[in-house]
């Protein structure tokens, strides 16, 4: 049973469709790419599925529940994540803080992510302090 199915998936703006009639299976343990020409809806599909947008039609099943998350921290909630071409940071935050940013950890204490953020880096092969400001 797929973790993740889309079905008939559209959405527009104003007058333009930018994705029409989604169709997608996500396997448990499986890690999909998206590829496409620009204008493609690749990064509209991505934030319908973050909750940084609401699509307009179509289903969302996510562990055989529907699920159309509110914004981006009930898309976290439900475990979901995704990995942006352009990431959006806020320059006020810490290393640590953009290392756990819209994961389960990310309200978590300083105290707390410090170690697991050096860790971390450490893993990149990143030789920055976690309290380093963005």
């Amino acid at each position: 049973m797929p973790v993740l199915s889309i079905r008939g998936l559209t959405k527009s703006f104003d007058e333009k469709r930018v994705l029409s009639g989604v169709h997608l299976d996500v396997e448990p343990g499986e890690v999909v790419g998206l590829v496409g020409a620009n204008g493609a809806g690749k990064t509209t599909l991505m934030n319908a599925l973050a909750g940084f947008i609401p699509f307009d039609d179509g289903q969302l099943i996510l562990d055989g529940d529907n699920y159309s998350p509110a914004d981006p921290q009930g898309a976290i909630d439900a475990g979901v994540g995704i990995v942006e071409q352009i990431i959006r940071v806020d320059p006020k935050l810490m290393v640590a803080q953009a290392v756990f940013r819209q994961t389960e950890h990310a309200r978590r204490p300083m105290v707390e992510l410090l170690p697991r953020a050096k860790r971390l880096l450490k893993q990149a092969k990143l030789s920055i302090d976690p309290r380093t400001r963005i």
